[in-house]
Order: structure tokens, then sequence, then C-alpha cells
């Protein structure tokens, strides 16, 4: 069915309102129930579904094209490794058990269905989605042989509905007195302690910083391109754009901290890209041929969620480390470091696109060697 809008420049009103209004709810009493980048995504879901926006259009990937490789530098910037190590060790530990938390949510997706001889390719991909992301889940597609049309789209489709089921959960999570009665997060007390508008730094946000920021960052992306194709490892510009950033915000920590727009600028691309996500999930697309694989799809993100929860309560770690774990896995690191924006954990903004870019440079290997088991 055709969609009723598909001129570009509505399609792009349409993600810009949603993300503007997601962004906005963050500021209100509704977000601490409901959260502003959840909202930005469920809009165009709908939307999508009713036929109202298509589920594919050039706009899209435009926009997932140049908002993600320039968000990537710019929440990077403050990665001064001195300054992060605290954080980064505990949660790069935990990433380490969320990984293995998606591998065991495989395991169990494996007992419980069988998706016959598709099963160690759909394995495969899911396990590098879910520790990578979608680009992992491409890359592995064709690392093991898995082209057919039909069954790649129904694995696009359990992805979706997984990622968008988790999304919806590990938001919600920190908003339930659940959360916390059984489990301590000092980055929770931390963020709840603060007075209301504090921002991570006093020194006042100019539109010169932030243009000077995005020049920067835009400049990174062209040098990452170019040194990709160079060494003919194009697949892989967004690794040489997030380790460009984090030597030069090692290289000059003083220089960039004082850069406030660099980290101001990052997220509002990243909340322009959230609807984006949204809009690629038709929900109609799903048939009854794909049951299984939605259900095994959903199968790995509970038994993720449920094991990286019960690691985190046995070994009382902080469980906003956790969240933000999670979702650097299951969804990467730009909706990781969305999400501690989102609850003002603004020390895990940058340890949660850290831990995303490691996702994404093991999540291949570790998706061919699912594979290579299974077979």
């Amino acid at each position: 069915m055709n969609a009723y809008v598909n001129d570009p420049y509505a399609l792009f009103a349409i993600i810009a309102v949603s993300a503007a209004f997601g962004y906005w709810i963050d500021s209100t009493k509704w977000g601490r129930r409901v959260p502003g980048i959840l909202v930005s995504i469920l809009i165009p879901t709908v939307l999508t579904s009713t036929s109202v926006m298509p589920s594919d259009a050039p706009i899209y990937s435009t926009l997932g094209a140049w908002l993600i490789p320039l968000a990537i530098p710019l929440l990077l910037f403050q990665a001064d490794f001195r300054r992060i190590y605290r954080i980064a060790g505990p949660l790069l530990l935990l990433f380490g058990i969320a990984s293995l938390s998606t591998l065991i949510g495989v395991a169990a997706g494996v007992l419980f269905f069988d998706l016959g001889p598709d099963e160690p390719a759909i394995a495969a991909v899911l396990s590098a989605s879910y520790i990578g992301g979608s680009s992992n889940l491409v890359a592995v597609s064709q690392m093991v042989d898995f082209h057919d049309p039909a069954s790649l789209s129904v694995a696009f489709a359990a992805d979706a509905v997984g990622g968008i089921s988790f999304m919806i959960l590990i938001m919600t999570l920190p908003t339930t007195p659940f959360l916390r009665r059984f489990f301590r997060s000092d980055v929770m007390a931390d963020a709840a302690a603060a007075p209301p508008g504090e921002s991570s730094t006093e020194t006042p946000l100019r539109s010169t910083r932030m243009l000077t920021s995005i020049a920067a960052s835009a400049v990174i992306v062209a040098a990452s391109a170019l040194m990709a194709e160079r060494f003919g490892l194009q697949n892989y510009t967004l690794l040489f754009v997030s380790g460009i950033a984090l030597v030069i915000a090692n290289l000059f920590p003083r220089q960039l901290a004082m850069e406030r727009g660099a980290e101001e600028a990052g997220l509002i691309f990243i909340y322009l890209y959230m609807p984006v996500i949204g809009a690629f999930t038709d929900l109609r697309s799903l048939s009854a041929n794909s049951l299984d694989v939605i259900a095994f799809a959903l199968t790995i993100v509970s038994v993720h969620v449920g094991v990286l929860l019960l690691a985190t309560r046995l070994f009382a770690l902080d469980v906003a480390e956790a969240l933000i774990a999670s979702n650097a896995a299951i969804l990467g690191g730009p909706t990781a470091s969305a999400m501690a924006a989102t609850f003002k954990w603004r020390t895990l903004i940058t340890p949660g696109m850290l831990c995303g870019i490691l996702g994404n440079a093991i999540a291949n290997f570790i998706g061919v060697s699912v594979f290579r088991l299974m077979v």
C-alpha cells in the first residue's frame, strides 16, 4: 500500500517534529514515566504502520548516512581517557556481561525454536546485531552466505521488532519503583540529587562553539572516509571516525573540554536519527512465516535483560551502568548515549558510545563464530 506522505521535505518535517516533541517531553514531568526518545521512535512507527509514511525512503538512508557519523565525534570529544577511566572500566565489564547475556539468549532461542535450515544463519546475524548493531547484521549475513531475500527480510523484521520491544523495556525500567527498590545506583542517585537545570559545566553554550564543533566533526568524517577508501575498508568508516575522534580527544583534552557545543550538537543529531528507526518499522510487514523468527529475537532480548539484571543484582553492580551497557549491546552506542542524556546520567554518555564502538568491532567475529558452531 502506498503511503500518503512521500515528499522528502514532508517526511523530514515529520521526523524533525517527532524528535523535537520527544526532546520536549524529557523536560516535562511526563518524561519521568515515558522517556522522550521512546516517543520519538514510536510516533513514526505508528505512522508507517498506518500508511501515513513509507517504511523505506531515500531521506531515511540520507539521514542515517550523515547524522550518525557526524554525531560520533561530537559525543567523543569529551572522551579523555584519564577522566573517564573510573566509569569506563566497570561499564566495559558490564558490556562483556551484556554480550554474554545475548549469547545465552541465542542459546535459549535455539533450544526453544526450530527455524529449519536457516537457523544457524539467523542465530549468527541476530547475535551480531544484538552485540554490535544492524550494520553487523548485514556484514555477517554476507560472511555466512545468507542471501535469500525472503529469509533475510524476515530476519530484518525480527531484528526490528526485537529492538523496538527492547527499547520500550529498557527506557521504561529506570522509571519503575522495582528498579530503585532492588538495585543500587550511584549514577541514579547523583542525577536525582542534581539541582534542576544543572548542566555538566558552567561554560556558556554559544553558537560559535557549536558550529566549530560540527565543522571539526565534518572534517574528521571526511578524513575517515578517505582513509577507509584508501585501505579498502569502506564498511569500517565509522571505526575510523571513532578512532580519529578518540585520538584528538586525548591529545587536546583541555581545549575540547571548553567546546560544550559538541555534546549538545551530537545529542541533537542523535535525537533526529531516532525517528528514522521508527520509520523503518512497518508492523504490517509481519507475516505468519516470520512469527517464529520474531519469537526467537524476543527470546534473545528477554533472556539478555534477565541475565544482565540478575548479574547486576548478584554482584551489586550499578544498575544505571548495566542498562547503558545493555543498550549499547542491543541497539548501539548512539542510542546508549542518548539514553544516558535522557536520564541525566552525564557520566555515562561517552562510555556508552565507547561500548557501542567495541560492540561494532567484535560483533562480526562473534556472529561468524556462532554460525560455525551450529553448522
